[in-house]
């Protein structure tokens, strides 16, 4: 040891002696002011440490002590604990290496005082007797190798200190500052709750067991006995972990709990793993519940079959038998109240798929033992499969195809009807450009009216059948309609394989699916060419008769009436020169009576002569309808329109007809006293209407059951292309209508 230059900052009588003493010693003796500063430091200490007591005196003895030792975290300086103490901590030496010591306070009298006469030396100083807690060389390396192993360890290790306040971390391994983030400095001296802060600063201490979880850390620190639990942590960049610790206290040589030490685990991932797997089992039993098939788990022991779950669409099935369902599991098919026969079809089928490892499919019918047929029988499609290679677990998933078969029935059914109707049908695509709808299906009548066969059309346009005459007007009309995914009828030319034509009409539906979407077309055709051959020959021979009528009117009870009205005004002058006044007048008033009755039937006799109208005078034919129908039935009759021209002469005699048939119902049969008639536009076509007050249409006419007139109204209206509508007018009377495409609007 050199000597010192300077004196040192505490010196007694007689310390040269004590000086030379101490050097035999295996302690060292260090004296410390009231604020830690080394007041002396026993030469000793070179021994023991290999430090010069010049170097440290004068210094905070805490400068030597390790930063992350629970020493420097004590809330009063250790010096002045009460007596007995001792501490343990690392102090550096020159050459940078950290040794363990231990600090011991000197004896004690026996009330546990520090002696008087070492009062008499120290004052208010404090003496430390410090130990090279090592020993010899051996002690020393496994000491060390046992603090490099705690720091080594993948576990998080941890030792807390009962006996300071709050039970604070005094040592920490290496393992718990890399999984915690947090440096040793923001550790040591701290109650470990701070791992339980959350990001926002909030401390999690309850919900899912972290609440019972620290409530029994607590009891085992109180009582002193050791506990697992698992907590939910936070390091310190705010993420969380699982950390499953093993808490146990450490005894000293009286009995007494001094320490805790903590071994902890971050189970993060195995018990992220396990959510995973509770919320994948969760959404299992949910799906397996709320599935509408029914499903189960059962066991065969080669003799019964058992139940070990089912979902709740099976327990309700089975529940609808009358049966009393109890406890799933272990419950045999007759607890669930199958019938002897159920049973054994269930039974031999769970044995055939143990006996083959396959699935095994079979049908039943619910309730048990009820007809096929009958009313309240609903049907299933049972599949069994193994669970666990051959056995002893089945799964089984029975799905009610009640509705499917009704539907497929009903299909059926309906495919048998299509393919035998009389009338043709054909299914298309929903295209409406070019090259058209593809035909994706026609019935036998369809090959039979049009000669094709059916893998003939398949694939092509229903445009195969338009040739020349086919009336290009009405077939825009069905292309616009089409468009708009409206139904709609037509009738025009078409052609034949044979290329023979005829005359077809069609009534075009869209199909859609459940969400309202078009999906296909469905046309259903009927060859019409002798109908309308026949209805314009009746309607050629109404003319004639009509024609006919109108000339006996004109030609006899016309040229009667008009030489009755000549003699009446002769008769009238006669009475008048002869001074019979009252006979002249009666003479006057019924030459007046005839002259009128002679209009009559003249209007009568030009209602009845075929109109031949020009196609852009339709307008002032219907005017004078309107006037001839007003001077006929004594009415308010009036028209008011535009100029619409007709495309053909005879698409204007048509509409004429129309109006003159529905003025004359309104006059005759719906006692009109009021009656409209008017040509518009709108849009791109053109409407003719005809309103009245009278007493309305019945819903028999309204539906076709009865009268010539509307049918013949109707075929006029197809001839022209156009829709014809009745309806009744609000307040009282009918409404009768035809839109049609004019050739020019002017």
């Amino acid at each position: 040891m050199s000597d010192r230059s300077d004196p040192p900052a505490f010196s007694f009588e007689g310390q040269d002696a004590y000086d030379v003493l101490s050097a035999s010693l295996a302690d060292a003796v260090v004296i410390l002011d009231p604020d830690g500063t080394v007041a002396f430091a026993d030469p000793a200490l070179g021994g023991v440490l290999g430090i010069e007591a010049e170097a440290i005196e004068g210094r905070p003895f805490l400068d030597l002590v390790h930063p992350d030792d629970m020493v420097r975290g004590e809330a009063g300086e250790f010096w002045s604990a009460a007596l007995p103490f001792e501490r343990e901590f690392r102090v550096r030496t020159p050459g940078g290496r950290w040794v363990w010591v231990r600090a011991l306070s000197p004896a004690t009298d026996r009330e546990g005082q520090r002696p008087a006469a070492l009062d008499r030396v120290l004052g208010d100083r404090a003496l430390l007797l410090v130990r090279d807690r090592r020993g010899s060389a051996p002690v020393r390396a496994a000491d060390d190798l046992i603090h490099r192993a705690f720091d080594a360890v993948n576990n998080l290790v941890v030792v807390t200190d009962v006996r300071l306040p709050d039970n604070p971390l005094v040592v920490v391994n290496q393992n718990f500052v890399d999984t915690t983030g947090y440096p040793r400095e923001e550790i040591i001296g701290r109650n470990c709750r701070f791992l339980q802060v959350r990001p926002n600063g909030t401390r999690d201490d309850e919900g899912n067991g972290q609440a019972e979880a620290l409530a029994q850390i607590r009891e085992a620190v109180r009582t002193g006995t050791a506990t697992d639990v698992l907590l939910r942590n936070y390091r310190k960049d705010g993420t969380l972990f699982y950390n499953r610790l093993f808490l146990t206290p450490i005894r000293s040589t009286a009995g007494e709990v001094t320490h805790f030490v903590g071994v902890q685990n971050d189970v993060t991932e195995e018990i992220e793993q396990r959510d995973r797997a509770d919320r994948q089992r969760r959404l299992l039993r949910a799906f397996f519940d709320s599935a509408p098939f029914l499903m189960g788990v059962v066991e065969y022991d080669g003799a019964l079959v058992r139940h070990q779950t089912a979902n709740e669409a099976a327990l309700d099935l089975f529940g609808s038998s009358g049966a009393a369902i109890g406890e799933v599991e272990g419950a045999t098919l007759a607890d669930l109240g199958f019938t002897p026969a159920e049973a054994d079809t269930w039974r031999r089928h769970v044995e055939a798929c143990a006996s083959t490892g396959e699935p095994v499919h079979f049908r039943t019918v619910f309730p048990w033992g009820v007809e096929p047929d009958a009313p309240e029988a609903r049907h299933l499609d049972v599949v069994v499969n193994t669970t666990e290679g051959a056995g002893p677990l089945f799964s089984y998933v029975a799905e009610d195809v009640t509705e499917r078969r009704r539907t497929d029935r009903e299909r059926r059914l309906l495919a048998a009807a299509v393919e035998q109707a009389a009338e043709p049908i054909v299914v298309t695509g929903t295209e409406v450009d070019e090259p058209g709808p593809r035909i994706l299906y026609a019935n036998a009548a369809h090959t039979r009216v049009f000669g094709y066969t059916a893998d003939e059309l398949l694939g092509r346009s229903p445009r195969v059948f338009q040739g020349p005459k086919s009336d290009r007007a009405v077939l825009d009309r069905v292309r616009d309609r089409l468009k708009a995914g409206e139904p709609v009828q037509a009738e025009t030319v078409n052609y034949r394989k044979d290329g023979s034509e005829f005359v077809l009409q069609w009534e075009i539906a869209p199909v859609r699916d459940e969400n309202g979407t078009l999906v296909n077309w469905v046309g259903t055709q009927r060859d019409v060419t002798e109908r309308r051959q026949l209805e314009r020959e009746i309607l050629e021979v109404a003319a004639r008769e009509q024609e006919k009528m109108a000339q006996d009117l004109h030609d006899g009870l016309g040229q009667v009436l008009t030489g009755a009205a000549f003699r009446l005004q002769a008769l009238f002058h006669a009475l008048e020169r002869m001074g019979e006044d009252e006979l002249a007048a009666d003479a006057l008033r019924s030459r007046e009576l005839v002259e009128a009755a002679l209009g009559q039937a003249r209007a009568i006799a030009r209602g009845l002569f075929p109109v031949n109208v020009e196609p852009d005078g339709l307008a002032d034919a219907l005017a004078r309808l309107a006037a001839d129908g007003a001077q006929a039935f004594d009415i308010d009759c009036t028209f008011e329109g535009e100029d619409v021209v007709c495309p053909s002469r005879e698409h204007a005699g048509h509409l004429y007809r129309i109006a003159q048939e529905a003025l004359a119902n309104a006059a005759r049969h719906g006692r009109a006293r009021a009656i409209a008639l008017t040509l518009t536009m709108a849009d791109d076509e053109a409407v003719l209407t005809i309103r009245d007050d009278g007493v309305g249409i019945s819903d028999t006419a309204l539906a076709g059951g009865e009268g010539l007139g509307l049918r013949t109204m109707r075929y006029r209206a197809d001839r022209v292309g156009g829709e014809f509508e009745v309806r009744p007018r609000p307040g009282g009377g009918t409404i009768v209508s035809v839109t049609f495409e004019p050739a020019v609007a002017v």
